[in-house]
């Protein structure tokens, strides 16, 4: 017989899949919008500088960009080369070059999950990762 504090086998043995399948499920439909269409459009400019830079690095190993001062464009290292490996792993176009910053992206949520959970609870986190997932906002900045 059961006391009066026991709970059913069956909701302690799948309590842990609440916050872990939501989050999953919140992370792969953050994953279909930010991937949905994400080559349709050309590059921003500011993405444009990086693009450059980018193929110049694969092609030369120098981030060279026509017209700026000192050819070698040195802003924002980690970006144009981020950009590169995306080139290199994923072929020569907006999707490829964007692909490394949507994982990263979805990693920042994953990150903002388990902050908010510990600095308040899992509820409140599997809310903000939700909001942040689908935020218009967070969907430009993701791509």
């Amino acid at each position: 017989m059961r006391s009066q504090g026991d709970q059913p086998q069956s909701s302690v043995r799948w309590r842990w899949l609440y916050p872990w399948g939501l989050l999953f499920l919140i992370l792969l439909g953050g994953l279909g919008v930010r991937a949905y269409r994400l080559g349709a459009f050309a590059f921003w400019t500011d993405e444009l500088y990086h693009v450059v830079a980018a193929r110049s690095l694969l092609e030369t190993g120098t981030p060279y960009l026509p017209g700026y001062a000192g050819g070698v464009y040195g802003r924002a290292y980690p970006v144009t080369y981020l950009a590169a490996r995306g080139f290199d792993w994923f072929g020569d176009d907006e999707a490829a070059a964007r692909v490394p910053f949507l994982v990263i992206n979805l990693v920042f949520l994953v990150v903002a999950f388990f902050v908010v959970r510990r600095w308040f609870d899992v509820e409140l986190a599997l809310i903000v990762v939700g909001v942040l997932a689908l935020a218009p906002h967070e969907l430009s900045l993701g791509r």
